[in-house]
């Protein structure tokens, strides 16, 4: 039926397609839609499938397409709209993969690169070699993604050295986290750092184990729910989770703009918490553009 419609047209297609996307992308599409065609692994099954079949199958495409180096390409370098190219052909084939194969990395990732230290490039390292499985948890159920309201607290212990994420109630639990159903092993949360004095002082991330990696059960402390089925995005496990006096250590705080000291002191460079709010987010885009802009 299209093609009737399209040979009714008074341009070719085609040529306004090569326009707007560029040869090279064009190309680039073809090739990726060829790759995918040619592996039995991305085959449409028959039939319907459970939702535990559906997370399986999307899981192992997610690890496939990473193998094919679409995300290392060189050409992310030259060419502006590879990366666009890129994730415009594996969403035609299913959103749910692209998803599964750029949050660990590309988000939990973004936060590690933009907020961390050198000394904390490790939890990328290993979201990198796939020695750890991150999620990106900022959205919670009462205000979504309105961050100056998020109500986690990260309360500091100078005795033991170490922050209490906490959770007042089912309105503050972290909520529609890509990953955390059931993939997860760390999450990046953005909490409410909380001082002994009492003082907050503003949204701050910080990495905190949700899962052993062995047995895949949630740590005590740290209740995970799975939101199961979605129209349109069974392949990927949203999730929600809630602290209960989860205690992790001082270093998880991720502290390139602020730190807290082993007596409970917090430093910034930055005075002005307005600012440190802006550039906590600013960080995060700024290395999301680096990734889809440039490359991995």
């Amino acid at each position: 039926m299209i093609n009737f419609y399209r040979s009714k047209s008074s341009f070719n297609s085609k040529n306004l397609t090569d326009f707007i996307d560029t040869r090279e992308c064009v190309e680039i599409k073809k090739h990726i839609y060829s790759v995918l065609e040619n592996d039995p692994l991305f085959h449409r099954p028959e039939g319907n499938q459970s939702l535990d079949d559906i997370r399986k199958r999307t899981h192992l495409q997610a690890k496939r397409f990473i193998d094919y180096g679409f995300f290392n390409d060189h050409r992310g370098k030259t060419l502006p709209l590879y990366y666009q190219a890129l994730v415009t052909a594996l969403v035609q084939y299913d959103i749910c993969v692209l998803f599964k194969s750029t949050i660990s990395v590309h988000f939990f990732g973004a936060c590690i690169r933009g907020l961390g230290t050198d000394e904390q490039q490790k939890y990328f390292d290993d979201a990198c070699d796939e020695k750890l499985s991150g999620c990106f948890a900022l959205t919670e159920v009462a205000h979504g993604t309105d961050a100056k309201r998020m109500r986690t607290t990260a309360t500091y212990d100078p005795r033991t050295k170490e922050f209490i994420l906490h959770s007042e109630d089912f309105e503050s639990a972290k909520c529609w986290i890509g990953n955390l159903g059931q993939g997860a092993t760390h999450a990046t949360v953005f909490a409410q750092l909380v001082t002994p004095d009492g003082k907050r002082q503003g949204l701050h991330a910080f990495v905190a184990p949700i899962r052993d990696p062995n047995t895949f059960l949630a740590y005590p402390g740290v209740l995970v729910g799975d939101m199961g089925e979605k129209i349109g995005l069974n392949g990927m496990d949203n999730g929600f989770c809630m602290f209960n006096q989860y205690r992790i250590p001082r270093e998880n705080l991720l502290s390139k703009y602020g730190e807290v000291s082993e007596d409970g002191q917090y430093y910034s460079m930055i005075k002005d918490p307005n600012k440190r709010f802006g550039l906590l987010f600013y960080s995060l885009y700024f290395w999301l553009r680096v990734w889809w802009g440039s490359g991995p």
